[in-house]
């Protein structure tokens, strides 16, 4: 469940599910005062929601409070008042535990709230999604990537920190994924077959494959994995590594823009 919000500006508020890990389209339909979502789930919120293709979205004017239920049954309104009520009470609580009073505290505490969102319920494990496109080269390629660093490092030092409760974090490293942000791959297959000639596979990854690792790393079946970057890749990382490659002739020097594996 999502708490209350409330906008400076008009803002609009969308879900889009992925159903079967992405493999099939979403089931939607609007039943009036919710939408239920493959027979399943039910999403309900504070004012009229639209179903468009294959997402979900709702409008909340300017200085309005708004809020949305996701859950596995059709709530009755008394049920909602009750999810809403221990919903910020339960984030009121988690916010309470924080002790930073230096300057931006309200991003600080965000970022915290995202952290909490990622931590599996009953494990507490923590799995984080960063890019294999890191700037590990200086001067390469992949610098605008920087954005992803912090959250590497971040699994890092919360590796340490949550280590005493024995709290699992790890995050994972996809290459090219057959998702929106590359939808001129996924709608047309000479675009595809283009962009994936730097991938050693040859292909790009489907969600699915994806969010079956993260489901496993969230598992009690991977108690004692924590800390390491999971690439999923096809391989497009090692080819560009600065290292030096052995041949049957002995070692050579790997160009950077070098895509075959070794």
């Amino acid at each position: 469940m999502k708490p209350r919000c409330r906008w400076e500006h008009r803002a609009w508020r969308s879900l889009e599910p992925r159903a079967d890990y992405a493999r099939a389209p979403p089931d939607l339909v609007n039943l009036g005062g919710s939408v239920r979502i493959g027979g399943a789930l039910y999403l309900h919120a504070s004012h009229p929601l639209t179903v468009d293709g294959g997402s979900v979205a709702f409008t909340l004017p300017k200085g309005e409070t708004g809020w949305a239920v996701l859950a596995d049954m059709p709530p009755r309104p008394a049920d909602r008042d009750r999810w809403l009520v221990a919903t910020l009470a339960y984030w009121r609580r988690i916010a309470s535990r924080a002790r930073y009073e230096r300057p931006y505290r309200e991003e600080v505490a965000v970022s915290l709230r995202a952290i909490r969102l990622l931590s599996h319920q009953a494990r507490g494990g923590i799995v984080a999604a960063a890019t294999t496109s890191l700037p590990e080269i200086p001067g390469g390629n992949r610098n605008w990537d920087h954005c992803y660093v912090w959250l590497r490092n971040l699994t890092r030092t919360l590796t340490l920190e949550l280590a005493p409760d024995r709290s699992n974090v790890n995050d994972i490293a996809p290459g090219m994924v057959l998702t929106p942000m590359n939808q001129q791959a996924v709608d047309d297959p000479g675009v595809r077959e283009k962009q994936v000639q730097s991938i050693p596979f040859k292909r790009a990854a489907e969600p699915w494959g994806i969010a079956r690792l993260a489901i496993y790393l969230a598992s009690a079946e991977a108690d004692f994995a924590t800390s390491p970057t999971f690439t999923l890749d096809g391989g497009r990382a090692s080819g560009h590594h600065p290292c030096r490659r052995w041949t049957l002739d002995g070692p050579r020097r790997q160009s950077h823009h070098h895509q075959s594996g070794g």
